[in-house]
């Protein structure tokens, strides 16, 4: 897209989410479908204005995430014990990615670095890379 489409872009969803806070203030906005740079960038910029998510970073993160806590309970497990291979690094792959990370922090017993190398990702057909992208978190 071009520099002229991403003003428009921008100058569009700010339209938006300003009508949004006027007309329904206690609304939550789910922001979907703007890929990984624009999806963090538009949450940056928009979650100190309302209450709002990115659906692929933020709901499919926290699912994932529920259903590794399961497994890792069923199998007596912590989750800073756990390492994860990531195959894609999209803005669902890099959510459950985030909600991790922070879930391993959370436990208290790593700091956000020593989480961060428990995470690799696998983007194709390129081969396996440590460690985690800088642009996460």
């Amino acid at each position: 897209m071009s520099s002229e489409a991403d003003n428009q872009e921008d100058d569009f969803v700010e339209t938006f989410v300003q009508s949004i806070k006027k007309l329904f203030p206690k609304s939550v906005l789910h922001f979907e479908d703007f890929g990984l740079y624009n999806a963090r960038r538009l949450l940056e910029i928009y979650r100190s204005q309302l209450s709002c998510f990115n659906d692929d970073i933020q709901g499919t993160g926290v699912v994932t995430l529920a259903a590794i806590n399961a497994a890792a309970w069923i199998s007596k497990m912590d989750l800073p014990d756990l390492r994860m291979v990531v195959f894609g690094a999209g803005s669902a792959g890099v959510g459950i990615a985030d909600q991790f990370r922070d879930a391993v922090v959370a436990d208290g017993l790593k700091s956000y670095e020593e989480a961060n190398k428990q995470v690799w990702y696998k983007v194709s057909p390129t081969p396996l890379y440590f460690p985690i992208l800088t642009f996460v978190g």
